[in-house]
């Protein structure tokens, strides 16, 4: 499927998403985070006090926003469903220490550092694919045909789902 390439390319390759999660007192809460991708889970480092791990201990469905916004809204929203790891393992830090190695230091971090601020870990389980930029490229493409097309894309034609905002 395209979109699951697309997703792929965009999960393997970025380098910061957004995680939206809720409060416990039904706040939404969205912060960006550093992340890796093993092709079926995605998982964030955080510290053991963060928000988002209360957040997740109370209510474990998440989104996550990743992709370049601009005029064609090249961002991919995923829905998932997150599990709290309390520890996490040299293997994960390892990668996440590859991944960042450039980073790190424009962060103000050396390898202690991250490793000892960064000891949680948010494993998130994508369930459902909310392709934002291929709604908006449909969108474009069905207002060419006038409101026959305007009206297709909102009953889910163009193989998007429903119609996002605007």
């Amino acid at each position: 499927m395209v979109v699951e390439s697309k997703l792929e390319a965009l999960l393997s390759g970025a380098s910061v998403l957004w995680l939206a999660s809720t409060c416990p007192d039904g706040t939404p809460h969205v912060v960006p985070c550093w992340f890796v991708w093993d092709g079926d889970e995605l998982t964030v480092l955080t510290r053991a006090d963060a928000q988002k791990v209360r957040n997740v201990r109370c209510q474990p469905r998440v989104m996550v926003a990743i992709g370049s916004p601009g005029p064609m809204f090249g961002v991919e929203l995923l829905q998932g469903t997150a599990v709290l790891e309390e520890t996490v393992c040299r293997d994960l830090v390892e990668r996440f220490e590859r991944k960042y190695a450039e980073q790190m230091p424009l962060a103000a971090f050396d390898l202690d550092s991250f490793r000892g601020r960064f000891t949680a870990g948010i494993r998130i389980t994508p369930s459902r694919l909310l392709d934002w930029g291929a709604r908006e490229v449909a969108r474009r493409d069905a207002a060419s045909l006038g409101s026959r097309g305007l009206e297709a894309v909102s009953r889910g034609a163009f193989g998007v789902g429903t119609p996002g905002p605007g």
